[in-house]
């Protein structure tokens, strides 16, 4: 039987999110068994119930890993901003059959929107594991390998939203202390299990296409104007300057008239028709999952209230003085510029 082995870490608020991931995932791959490991350890009883009816209904297979979060409290002193769930994938051969070669990590907030079996089944040959590489976002931010090695960080940094995990690899290389070395060391970390996996693996690791195996829209708004046509296979709704989640928010046509702006402000609240677009990617495969109601529901009380208090139109105002101020700064430059160059002739 042809299959995919799928990982997600998730906690109880997030299991419906997962819903629209696995729906994606199963729409896309039709004939093809999705097996999902599922690492929690915080789910009840009768959420798990649930899900686990609908995979069996769908006719895939699921297996619900529970784990004891005190095994990984150690890592938390890497940073104390971010749940201690995110560190469970970094011992991926731990939740698998001891035959199976390889998993796909995902995180809840992402769709797969085309077949993925290509990236899937990438010889990976003796490299830890297949990644989505450098992109613009990470500048500036040290990760502890930099400490260690100047060019590290290069043009190498990857997202751990998306990993193609090499299971022997792992089974073989990673053992329980593996990771102690960098806690000995009491690094802090900007991104907790994001740095961990770059400092280790970074070298051992391929490296695939951001713009199809792990599209970002800050990652896309960096690069528009350098790219042609792209079709992403894997969307990833980070919350990154995006600047909210897909269930969040999403327009209605009427509404995108009213609020859309045209240009992106990086770290911003924008509402734009282009952003709209994506998102209503993850709705298409949200529609179809027995959770829509709940998750459509929750959206609009949101909208609302941000309309009933006039947030976007504030957020809005707020950012067409911050156009206008840059605009207003950049025309100073190239006045100055102007007169730098008059003098010198």
């Amino acid at each position: 039987m042809v299959k995919m082995n799928i990982l997600v870490v998730s906690n109880n608020k997030y299991i419906k999110y997962l819903y629209v991931l696995m729906e994606s995932l199963y729409r896309n791959h039709e004939g093809i068994q999705i097996r999902l490991y599922l690492v929690t350890s915080d789910i009840e009883e009768s959420v798990k119930e649930k899900l686990i009816q609908w995979v069996e209904q769908n006719n895939q297979y699921i297996s619900v890993c529970l784990v004891n979060p005190e095994e990984y409290r150690k890592f938390k002193i890497t940073t104390s901003n971010w749940p201690i769930d995110v560190y469970y994938r970094l011992f991926p051969h731990k939740y698998l059959p001891e035959e199976e070669d390889r998993v796909l990590y995902l995180d809840v907030d992402i769709v797969v929107n085309s077949d993925i079996r290509e990236f899937y089944n990438t010889d990976m040959k003796n490299h830890s594991m297949v990644v989505c590489g450098h992109d613009e976002a990470f500048q500036g931010i040290k990760f502890p390998n930099e400490l260690t090695d100047k060019s590290a960080a290069e043009k190498t940094m990857f997202n751990s939203g998306v990993i193609l995990f090499n299971l022997e690899y792992f089974r073989k290389n990673v053992g329980d202390t593996y990771y102690d070395s960098i806690l000995d060391k009491g690094y802090h970390i900007s991104f907790p299990d994001q740095g961990i996996l770059n400092y280790y693996f970074y070298r051992s690791a391929m490296y695939a296409n951001t713009m199809i195996y792990n599209f970002r829209w800050h990652t896309y708004i960096g690069r528009k104007n350098h790219i042609g046509e792209i079709a992403p296979k894997i969307i990833h709704y980070t919350c990154k300057n995006q600047p909210y989640k897909p269930w969040d928010l999403w327009f209605d046509e009427q509404e995108i008239k009213e609020y859309s702006q045209n240009e992106f402000i990086e770290g911003d609240f924008c509402v734009n028709s282009e952003l709209n677009a994506l998102i209503g990617v993850w709705w298409k495969y949200a529609i179809s999952t027995p959770v829509y109601e709940t998750l459509h529901n929750e959206m609009l009380v949101k909208k609302e209230w941000m309309k009933r208090f006039g947030i976007i139109k504030s957020f809005n105002d707020k950012n067409h003085e911050i156009i206008r101020f840059r605009k207003m700064l950049n025309d100073a430059r190239e006045t100055v510029d102007s007169l730098y160059e008059c003098l010198r002739i």
